[in-house]
């Protein structure tokens, strides 16, 4: 369908209009012709998504799972609760799937196993 047809411009006013009802914010700005994002986000994504920052987070990763492979761990709990950390599970989804240990104990388990391997 051509986005000149009138056909087509009447069928977008209907739907942009049921959209605009229900709260719909649009991203887009249609007043052009070209429909671009009515907020360029370039600076956004350049501001927040610096290599280094990923970097970090590689590596922190990688000696988290050297730890997993080497590490004597103190019982087979605090290797489950370590394991489920290297996956990248917060420490509130690790204590729902391990059900012996709660949210703090999840934490003080991770902190004693990073102090540990200093």
């Amino acid at each position: 369908m051509n986005k000149k047809d009138p056909h087509f411009k009447k069928l977008q006013a209907v739907w942009y209009g049921k959209l605009k009802e229900e709260g719909f914010v649009d991203i887009e700005d249609n007043s052009l012709s070209d429909v671009p994002l009515k907020q360029w986000s370039f600076n956004f994504f350049r501001m927040n998504y610096v290599p280094e920052k990923y970097e970090a987070l590689k590596s922190y990763y990688d000696r988290a799972n050297l730890i997993l492979r080497t590490f004597n761990f103190q019982n087979e709990g605090y290797r489950q609760v370590w394991e489920l950390h290297c996956q990248g599970f917060s420490e509130r989804d690790i204590a729902k799937k391990i059900s012996i240990y709660k949210k703090s104990a999840v934490h003080k388990i991770i902190a004693k196993i990073l102090r540990d391997t200093r």
